[in-house]
């Protein structure tokens, strides 16, 4: 019975999505009563993988399809990447070609979309882009913000989202908010969103930051081409992790597809331990089916030339804005305080809060100095 309700759910999600996706690019039709049937539909699919993950923990079911390799074949298909990782996150020539929807117009600020081609573990999709713009600011001079969100934090499948972007975006900011490959409109049929970035760890990780820099890269040289306006990335949770391995290896990039600012939000520095380390992996039975295929923290260190954070800042650290919870121990405290070090983040840009994962990100809400920061970053 609940398989078959939730079949129906995904059946009225992927209509009204189809419906809204055909008038967004080029179609007609109420722009902003489609978006909201939209997320409406896609809540009420997305919410039932709850009641799932509830009876899994009950039935001692595993949290994905896991299909784990053993370190020794894991290696060999990462041999190339590893020994020249920046050839592994060079960029395509050309690059996806970015195609703008229709507007919704509200007097102060236009809310529109973007799509341009991308891969989720190497199968072609479509990424959409969810953008908020000003309207008192002159096209070619406004700043970007690229703001990605975390694992199965799928933003664009709320009916009321969580963060208010629309007002970033009336104090003189384009907000950009990217669906994560593996998520959302780019969840793999028969997988619920995210899984596909730990069913095949540490390989669907590596991939996934790869194809995520990729994407990274396009809404950045877009934001570009629209004029001289500073671009800075962000992201919280998987979103910060995915920029920080982009911007980590963004050495051989064109100016043009690199950041000039960043903000993260809850990370850590080594990356390549968070699956045995992290909190989230034990709670999903990561760590233990990784340990039992042979993986210890030597063979996850490995990985480390692909995931971990580059020796040195990226870019000015004065560029960088940095926010840790210190109850963290998701992406833990320790690594994020060593990442601060490292690249060597100003005091004005470092805000620690007691608090975890989760409660320093929803923070944001009643606390947005991080977000008041980057803003006077870029120049807004």
């Amino acid at each position: 019975m609940r398989v078959a309700r939730t079949e129906g759910l995904f059946m009225d999600s992927e209509s009204a999505r189809v419906r809204w996706e055909n008038a967004v690019f080029g179609g007609e039709g109420d722009l902003a009563l489609l978006e909201r049937s939209r997320r409406r539909a896609a809540q009420a699919y997305m919410v039932q993988r709850f009641a799932y993950l509830i009876e899994a923990a009950v039935r001692n079911v595993p949290a994905a399809s896991f299909d784990l390799p053993v370190p020794k074949a894991a290696t060999a298909k990462l041999k190339s990447a590893l020994a020249n990782p920046a050839e592994y996150f060079r960029l395509p020539d050309p690059m996806p070609t970015v195609e703008r929807g229709r507007s919704i117009d509200h007097g102060d600020a236009i809310e529109y979309w973007l799509r341009f081609s991308g891969t989720t573990n190497g199968i072609p999709d479509r990424v959409i882009v969810h953008v908020y713009e000003p309207k008192d600011v002159p096209a070619d001079k406004v700043p970007s913000l690229v703001f990605c969100h975390g694992l199965a934090m799928e933003l664009e499948m709320l009916a009321e989202p969580p963060r208010d972007f629309l007002t970033i975006a009336r104090g003189g900011v384009r907000v950009l908010l990217p669906d994560a490959p593996g998520h959302n409109r780019r969840c793999p049929l028969g997988f619920y969103g995210g899984e596909s970035f730990i069913r095949t760890a540490p390989l669907s990780a590596v991939q996934h930051f790869r194809e995520a820099a990729i994407d990274i890269a396009t809404i950045v040289t877009w934001c570009k081409s629209q004029g001289q306006g500073k671009v800075g990335i962000g992201g919280v949770s998987l979103g910060a992790l995915s920029v920080q391995v982009a911007a980590s290896r963004w050495d051989r990039w064109p100016a043009e597809a690199k950041a000039d600012a960043l903000m993260l939000v809850t990370t850590t520095e080594e990356v390549s331990s968070l699956p045995l380390q992290s909190s989230l992996a034990r709670a999903a039975g990561l760590d233990s089916l990784l340990r039992r295929a042979g993986w210890s923290e030597i063979e996850m260190a490995v990985l480390a030339p692909l995931t971990d954070a580059s020796a040195e800042p990226p870019l000015d650290p004065a560029k960088i804005v940095l926010l840790l919870g210190e109850q963290d121990d998701l992406t833990p405290i320790s690594g994020g305080r060593l990442l601060a070090q490292k690249w060597r983040i100003p005091a004005e840009n470092l805000f620690l809060r007691n608090q975890g994962h989760f409660s320093a990100a929803i923070g944001l809400n009643a606390k947005p100095e991080p977000f008041v920061r980057i803003v006077e970053i870029l120049g807004a």
